[in-house]
This record gives structure tokens, sequence and C-alpha cells, in this order.
């Protein structure tokens, strides 16, 4: 792909807001690597409404993190503490001041 070709793709903005644009999650396009091969996200998707799904994505594509387990141990525990304290919200008797 031509950079002529990279950039009017990436710089196509969401026309609605359940819609994503053409460079959505391609890593080239939303996080580049600069000289130093650190990964830098564009100016111009600031202002985009999938902005964190977006580099999310483009990040995973890279292999640089991994998509989130929902078996994993860390997610078992923080849903049995967000469970527990839901219990105990909803059984806590209401203040008699």
């Amino acid at each position: 792909m031509s950079d002529e070709k990279e950039n009017s793709v990436h710089r196509t903005p969401c026309q609605h807001e359940g819609e994503h644009s053409p460079c959505f999650g391609i890593p080239d396009l939303v996080c580049p690597r600069n000289e130093e091969g650190i990964i830098e996200p564009q100016p111009e998707c600031v202002s985009c409404a999938h902005l964190k799904a977006c580099l999310r994505k483009a990040v995973e594509a890279q292999g640089l993190v991994r998509g989130r387990d929902p078996n994993s141990p860390t997610s078992r525990i923080a849903g049995f503490f967000k469970r527990w304290s839901r219990r105990k919200r909803s059984h806590k008797e209401p203040d008699s001041s």
C-alpha cells in the first residue's frame, strides 16, 4: 500500500457513532513505531469515538498483549469481589439516623 493511500485511509473519520473507520485496529496506521521502535498513537485518532477499542485491537494484533480471558484467575477473583460487594450493599440495613 502506498503512503498516500495509507494516509487517506487513516484520516477517514468515523461517519456514524456505531461504525468503525477503515483504519480500525490496523497497527501500522493507528499506532506505528517511531525511529526508536516506540509505538506512537496518531494525533488524528484522539477525537475518534472508538479510540480505546481501536488501540487495544491494534496492540493485540501486534502480539504485544493478549486479549482478556474471562476464565483467568484474575478475572474470577475480580468477579467474586464484585458479586460480594453488590450483595453486601444490597443487604445493608438503612441508616436510622
